[in-house]
């Protein structure tokens, strides 16, 4: 997840950077990058910092690259002279901000979170990662906040939906969270993490005919998901469709025979059926999960 939080920024909002200073140097480092290939994409900053050093877009760049290799020193190094001629360019802090939460620096990452969004209010990704910050510190009245404000400015918005979607349920909110999820598959009909999030929704509301359903659309794009065929399962067991809920689950620890959870789910699906010498040994190890069994090489 701390790699995410430099990938999301490397591409700079139309609102920090003049489209003229954007030179052919930084578009080619940009296109080496999507391409995978951040070796190439940091010589490029380098070679471009070395003809230029006030060239700030390589520098930016290069700090981001920096930081995904773990050279988090170096980045920091980068970041703070450009923080200092340009102190309310919200890419810079919001960058400075991810590179101060991989270091721990838990305290400065907020702050330089907070610089940016003053600086503009209206970034998704700066308020999902300062969110994340906040709920992990306790403050999550905030944080939710903060999530609810990256979705309506962006409701496609996975990472986003995948932590306030779960609080809405907990707290009785499940029409709010099926909205949500229904308004991003309406922009993302094939992403698999918002079909099988509205499969989990519609199930929390004791509605497995239609978590079936989506569980299925999500199956159709990732059938090698062993999460999805674990829910799956369980909709198809509160439809008391047995002999079908433990097909899934066979699927699912086919996929992840490490994962203590779909044996858990299985074993249940069994002891249902009165088949108590299959349940019992896979119910009794949901206790001792590391005593299951490594994946198959």
């Amino acid at each position: 997840m701390l790699t995410r939080l430099l990938s999301q920024f490397l591409k700079p909002s139309p609102k920090a950077v003049d489209v003229a200073t954007f030179d052919r140097d930084v578009e080619l480092a940009h296109k080496a990058l999507f391409e995978g290939d951040s070796a190439r994409a940091e010589h490029i900053c380098r070679t471009a910092l070395t003809q230029k050093p006030t060239n700030r877009e390589a520098a930016l760049l290069l700090s981001r690259i920096l930081a995904e290799r773990g050279a988090l020193g170096e980045a920091k190094d980068l970041l703070h002279p450009l923080l200092e001629s340009t102190p309310d360019e919200p890419n810079i802090q919001a960058t400075l901000g991810n590179v101060c939460r991989m270091m721990g620096e838990n305290t400065a990452a907020a702050a330089h979170y907070a610089a940016s969004l003053n600086a503009d209010p209206r970034q998704p990704l700066v308020l999902l990662n300062y969110a994340r910050l906040l709920i992990e510190l306790g403050q999550e009245t905030e944080g939710f906040s903060k999530l609810r404000f990256a979705i309506e400015l962006q409701p496609d918005l996975t990472d986003a939906l995948k932590l306030l979607v779960p609080k809405l349920l907990d707290q009785g909110e499940q029409d709010n969270a099926i909205a949500l999820l229904s308004r991003a598959a309406e922009l993302q009909p094939e992403n698999v993490d918002i079909l099988n999030g509205l499969g989990f929704a519609w199930q929390r509301c004791s509605q497995p005919e239609k978590a079936l359903y989506y569980y299925q659309l999500a199956l159709q794009q990732s059938s090698d998901d062993y999460n999805i065929w674990d829910n799956y399962g369980t909709a198809l067991q509160d439809l008391m469709r047995i002999d079908e809920a433990i097909a899934a689950y066979n699927k699912a620890i086919a996929l992840r025979p490490d994962h203590h959870i779909p044996r858990w789910h299985s074993s249940l699906a069994y002891l249902l059926q009165g088949y108590f010498e299959h349940g019992w040994p896979d119910y009794e190890l949901r206790l001792f999960p590391e005593q299951i069994p490594a994946p198959r090489q």
